[in-house]
Order: structure tokens, then sequence, then C-alpha cells
């Protein structure tokens, strides 16, 4: 599970691999663009998150999510 992996390079690979199974899953693109944010690269963060939104509009809840916990309060 996503959640249970601590190094941020690993967490970039699993989010990678997600999208690479389920390219259709919106939350996939969400865990991968927080991933590269993470990493130091906002331009991919933004382009992951446009394509969750793309594929389900109602994705854009969980960029929100994603980048500001304190929604989820």
């Amino acid at each position: 599970r996503e959640a249970a992996v601590a190094d941020p390079t690993r967490k970039l690979e699993h989010a990678r691999a997600a999208v690479a199974l389920r390219p259709e899953d919106p939350r996939g693109h969400v865990n991968y663009g927080l991933a590269l944010a993470r990493m130091g690269d906002p331009d991919g963060a933004r382009t992951s998150y446009e394509r969750a939104i793309g594929i389900d509009p109602a994705a854009v809840l969980d960029v929100d999510r994603a980048n500001h916990p304190e929604l989820d309060d």
C-alpha cells in the first residue's frame, strides 16, 4: 500500500506503477502527482493532476485533499 512506503523515490515508483496498471483510475494520477510534487517536480505534478481531472472532474477534490490535508478536518 502507498501509505506504507516511506522512501520518496519508492513512493514515486509505486505511484508510477499504479498509473501504468490502471491508467483510467484518477486516484493513481493524483498519487503520482503528489509523489512528483514531493520530489520537486511541480510541472510533472500539475500534468498528473490535470490527467486525473480529465478522467473524472470530481478528482479535483482528491487533488485538493492531497495538497491540503487540513481540508479533511
